[in-house]
């Protein structure tokens, strides 16, 4: 593509033509002045380039700082415990603690031994990044940091909001997951160590079921899969089970790498396993949907039968007797023919009828046709195609 000229360049061109144009001295003298000026233009760029130079200084210094300011540090003694830092007891942390330190390595290895430091911890060379749980899963170890098992530990703060009702100002460290609030989001669940991007009705128990606990138990495959992603999880689906073993409904083990959607051997999600530590249960704390026979819409999110409407994802209608949440009203107009208004909001062919005030109740469905009330005197039917 071809360059832009620059206005000094357009002057200088200019000089040339005209140059060119004229003759004798006239023409010798011009192109003095035209030299002249072409070494004006490299003089300009010159300065600019000069003048870049301390913003490209400035920039490195920036990415320095940041660098300097992480809140991670390494330690090559004892433990993070032993120093007064966190130990990083969370391995996509683990990843982000040795980026953040200069190290490219994406992710941790995760292993179960008393011979190597616990939790977080590189090699010398920085090649390899291992997280350690210890070797009876409680991150205790009979050993420590060291040169070669260089730990990674973090200085920051508790969260000061840790029930999930209110956000957090800064990264903070939330159960045993560190609460960064461009990655993860600033609502902590500390007791179950969960970072959000907002207040969210999903909640996770360690023990009984999600009904003992009076709570909605997820009866849902699809919104399994959106409980786990409140909480910070990155698998897509759950894996479906019809098993007496493992909690029923929906649950995850405590590093959110399985996801499981578990019926029950009978398949009405009764099992002879519990929530556990080991298996937290993902349940759900909102309403049952006010308006549930698809006529109305609802106004937040609720429980249809055994499906959660969520307006943004699938829709505010609910028909509860099929479970069905859509974004259109749930019931066909029983008035089709205009000679009446629907009293409730309804399909209308492929066009929606809606009630109340600046509604348009009155249906003629061979024409998806929604309308207002005749004026007196006035009737519409299909042959005047919905006019007057």
């Amino acid at each position: 593509m071809q360059r832009k000229n620059s206005v000094h360049d357009e002057d200088t061109l200019t000089f040339f033509r005209k140059a060119n144009q004229d003759g004798g001295g006239v023409k010798s003298k011009k192109k003095g002045l035209a030299c002249g000026k072409s070494w004006f233009v490299v003089l300009f760029w010159l300065v600019i380039l000069l003048l870049s130079a301390p913003c490209l200084a400035l920039t490195t210094d920036l990415t320095s700082e940041r660098r300097l300011a992480t809140l991670f540090i390494q330690i090559t003694s004892g433990t993070c415990t032993s120093s007064g830092r966190w130990m990083v007891k969370n391995i996509i942390d683990c990843a982000l603690g040795r980026q953040e330190l200069g190290g490219s390595v994406l992710s941790a290895i995760e292993i179960s031994r008393y011979n190597v430091a616990p939790a977080c911890s590189q090699s010398a060379s920085g090649t390899d990044l291992t997280f350690n749980i210890g070797g009876d899963y409680d991150f205790v170890t009979h050993v420590g940091c060291s040169q070669n098992q260089q730990c990674i530990c973090w200085t920051g703060s508790e969260c000061a909001n840790k029930y999930g009702e209110q956000p957090n100002t800064n990264e903070c460290m939330c159960g045993t997951k560190i609460c960064i609030r461009h990655d993860d989001g600033i609502y902590c669940t500390a007791s179950f160590s969960s970072c959000t991007i907002e207040t969210t009705l999903f909640i996770k128990i360690s023990s009984g079921t999600c009904t003992s606990s009076g709570h909605w138990m997820i009866k849902n495959i699809f919104d399994c899969a959106l409980g786990h992603q409140a909480f910070g999880g990155t698998l897509l689906s759950a894996t479906p089970l019809s098993s007496n073993y493992f909690a029923p409904a929906c649950s995850q083990t405590p590093s959110g790498t399985y996801l499981r959607f578990n019926t029950g051997a009978a398949n009405n999600f009764v099992t002879a396993d519990p929530c556990s530590q080991y298996e937290y249960c993902i349940c759900w704390t909102g309403s049952e949907c006010a308006n549930k026979d698809g006529a109305q819409p609802n106004t937040n999110q609720c429980m249809c039968g055994t499906n959660i409407c969520i307006p943004e994802v699938d829709g505010t209608y609910c028909v509860a007797s099929s479970s069905s949440c859509t974004i259109r009203p749930g019931i066909t107009c029983p008035v089709y023919d205009a000679s009446s208004a629907n009293t409730n909001s309804c399909r209308c062919g492929s066009n929606d009828c809606m009630t109340g005030n600046g509604g348009q109740p009155y249906c003629i469905d061979s024409l998806n046709f929604c309308g207002t009330s005749c004026d007196l005197g006035k009737y519409r039917n299909v042959a005047t195609s919905g006019g007057w």
